[in-house]
């Protein structure tokens, strides 16, 4: 934050700058104090190490499985209908009323190995989010995980069958995933809203992930 980058301290930034303005009764100096000790709570809760990890293990894992239909065009079932049109009305009628919009930020055209990006990213940080929730922080805990997430049958099957909607499932995933993390970890009610934010995203985009929450 400002505050640390000039290395003064909070009496004499507020005799230099003159703020005397205050917001619901706090000054911006201490606004700024507060936004600086939740961005630092916030980055100490975050393990590097652990996350680097999952991106690598869910990585290899996927490669291994599916890295054929990330680097072939190879449309089967639905994809061959929605190869060069995203999921459109008949998505929002089996209440994913989220896909027509991720659609459009994606794009009609399906690029399988654009898929296999985000999907891995997802999956990744599912992975990480997975085992804060269960507390595990070694490394082969986290290597189990992020095999038994993303290479399996259902991954597989998404990946040679519905490749043009996989990111967007794992999307479903990792949002779930973060709703149940926000219920868990944090008592607050403002992130318990947020965590029912996700999870109504999560069901907006696919149904069938709440699972995770319930389990």
């Amino acid at each position: 934050m400002f505050t640390k980058s000039v290395g003064i301290d909070k009496i004499v930034l507020s005799e230099c700058i003159g703020i005397n303005s205050t917001i619901g009764g706090l000054g911006m100096l201490d606004v700024v104090y507060k936004l600086e000790q939740l961005e630092r709570s916030f980055l100490n809760k975050i393990n590097v190490k652990l996350i680097k990890t999952a991106v690598f293990s869910t990585f290899v894992f996927s490669m291994f499985a599916n890295a054929f239909v990330y680097f072939n065009f190879y449309p089967q079932h639905d994809s061959i209908n929605h190869a060069f049109r995203f999921a459109g009305k008949w998505e929002v009628s089996l209440g994913r009323f989220l896909l027509p919009l991720y659609g459009k930020i994606g794009g009609d055209v399906t690029l399988p190995w654009l898929e296999g990006i985000f999907s891995i990213l997802f999956i990744s940080f599912s992975v990480y989010l997975i085992s804060e929730i269960l507390e595990f922080d070694e490394n082969w805990q986290i290597i189990l995980i992020s095999g038994f997430l993303s290479a399996n049958v259902c991954i597989t099957e998404l990946a040679s069958t519905f490749i043009y909607v996989l990111s967007a499932y794992m999307l479903s995933v990792l949002l779930a995933c973060l709703g149940t993390y926000l219920l868990v970890k944090n008592q607050s009610v403002g992130m318990k809203v947020l965590a029912v934010i996700c999870l109504v995203c999560s069901l907006g985009l696919y149904q069938g992930e709440i699972v995770i929450l319930i389990r």
